[in-house]
């Protein structure tokens, strides 16, 4: 399984190998990235692949106005364009972040990032990695997880060798973006 598969881009899909998943959000590159994101646990892996979450508003208290500032600015490089990590409305912050996505993209885009921009990530990415709110787990068979894609991060250890682990993941928008959709309440 660590060898895995590569992606329209040549980008390695971290969930098809072995490796340790440092902490993110599903569906950075995506213009319209998914509100929940459950996990169900079929298979676990007895020797590894314990499920990392941090929530945001943990992350927000390490930071400052100056490094959230940075966040909240729309320059970023996605395949679609620029975006902001961290964005607010009336129900208070949200977060989008893969750090491996952005310095992909700042590479294929040949626009890197400003020694700004990656001293507040590499802060994140220590905070996720060895922050004392980080949360790990180990999801037993018949488990389900459910995550707010907007407002906690998840990543994962690494797997064992051989190992036969299985977990189904479903992505769901908060409200239905289809045309012409009726939803009938009984």
């Amino acid at each position: 399984m660590d060898g895995g598969r590569a992606d329209e881009h040549g980008f390695l899909v971290y969930s098809t190998t072995g490796r340790a998943f440092p902490c993110h959000t599903d569906l950075y590159r995506d213009r319209h990235p998914a509100d929940l994101l459950l996990m169900k646990c079929v298979r676990a892996d007895r020797g590894g692949g314990r499920t990392i979450i941090y929530k945001l508003r943990d992350l927000l208290a390490s930071l400052s106005p100056r490094e959230i500032s940075v966040l909240r600015r729309p320059s970023f490089p996605t395949e679609f364009g620029k975006i902001q990590l961290l964005s607010a409305d009336s129900h208070g912050y949200s977060i989008r972040y893969n750090r491996r996505e952005i310095d992909f993209f700042a590479r294929l885009r040949r626009e890197p990032l400003s020694a700004r921009q990656s001293e507040v990530l590499n802060k994140i990415d220590l905070l996720l990695a060895n922050g004392k709110e980080r949360q790990e787990f180990l999801l037993q068979p018949g488990q389900c997880i459910v995550i707010n894609n907007k407002t906690v991060l998840h990543g994962r250890t690494r797997l064992s060798k051989g190992t036969k682990r299985l977990l189904k993941r479903i992505r769901l928008p908060a409200r239905p973006r289809l045309r012409g959709l009726n939803l009938v309440a009984n």
